[in-house]
């Protein structure tokens, strides 16, 4: 599951998808079954992607930007008025 976004191979990518279904387990199915559709495909594998291989690459696969920027809004306050926010 944490390969995909490494492997090179739309095949690669399929066979390990399909393995991940043999385990008979239903919530690895189910997520199998919500990663396959194409356009989730192209924004978890760089094989199904449309984006050049450099950017691609380039791309964090964490949320620690996302996290972060939300924790300084909360530090910082939200509803300020332009003054406070400049103030702040």
């Amino acid at each position: 599951m944490y390969a995909i976004p490494h492997l090179e191979t739309k095949a690669e990518v399929l066979n390990v998808l399909e393995q991940i279904k043999l385990t008979q387990n239903k919530q690895a199915i189910d997520w199998v079954n919500d990663k396959s559709k194409k356009w989730v495909l192209a924004g978890i594998s760089r094989a199904f992607t449309l984006m050049p291989i450099k950017t691609w690459n380039f791309i964090r696969f964490d949320t620690n930007v996302s996290e972060s920027a939300y924790e300084n809004v909360n530090r910082d306050g939200i509803s300020l008025s332009l003054l406070g926010a400049i103030y702040r």
